[in-house]
């Protein structure tokens, strides 16, 4: 599967997650649009999901996918095989099973990540359109990465929400935390409904205890 960075679109806040879910919502949105999400306003604590981890866990067999990202600072004419590339030919990405860093490319930035997928592959990964976020995250606690986003996990499959979360390993309690949407437009549709919930804030409060995340990044591909 491959894909692409539109930069010129990116914001890159800093998040504490307490904040993130409750307050974050990008531009735009038509908000007629977001009533098949339904946001169930009670979502559960971390220890009344408890007892359903297990059944999540076991839903998909998850992946580890390989994330090569180019950020140039001109026009590229580099040929980026089997590469998603922006509208402006300055971003270019490509995610696959295998597990390798590709080469430098002169006038770009790489960044090469493995990732651990948390929720089950989706068809539009390997449409021709999707938005990603891309976050700096830390954990505050001893827990694993999964078991602090737990809670958004589960909202994800009781929500039934078209996205696609992945992490990174962690290091020295570091990590990045991908989101892949649909659209840029299914991601404002949904936000502008979910900071109008009660959900919000439950939820961020749940993962505000085990994680913070900052320089937060988005990447359009269409």
């Amino acid at each position: 599967v491959d894909y692409v960075d539109k930069s010129d679109k990116s914001f890159t806040p800093t998040i504490d997650v307490n904040n993130y879910y409750h307050h974050h919502c990008g531009s735009g949105g038509d908000k007629e649009n977001v009533n098949n999400h339904h946001l169930d306003p009670n979502i559960p604590s971390y220890n009344n999901v408890k007892k359903n981890i297990d059944l999540f866990h076991h839903f998909f067999q998850k992946q580890s996918l390989n994330f090569n990202i180019y950020e140039c600072n001109q026009y590229q004419n580099y040929d980026f095989k089997n590469y998603r590339q922006s509208a402006s030919a300055q971003t270019f990405l490509k995610i696959s099973e295998i597990a390798e860093k590709d080469n430098d490319v002169d006038g770009c930035i790489q960044k090469y990540m493995e990732v651990d997928e948390l929720t089950p592959s989706s068809n539009f990964l390997i449409e021709d359109s999707f938005f990603i976020e891309i976050m700096d995250c830390s954990t505050l606690t001893q827990k694993d990465i999964e078991t602090s986003m737990r809670p958004f996990l589960v909202s994800i499959e009781n929500n039934s929400l078209e996205l696609w979360v992945a992490v990174t390993k962690l290091n020295n309690n570091q990590f990045n935390w991908i989101n892949i949407w649909p659209s840029e437009q299914t991601r404002n549709d949904f936000m502008q409904d979910w900071v109008n919930s009660s959900a919000s804030g439950k939820l961020a409060n749940e993962l505000g205890q085990d994680l913070f995340c900052n320089n937060h990044k988005t990447y359009s591909f269409n």
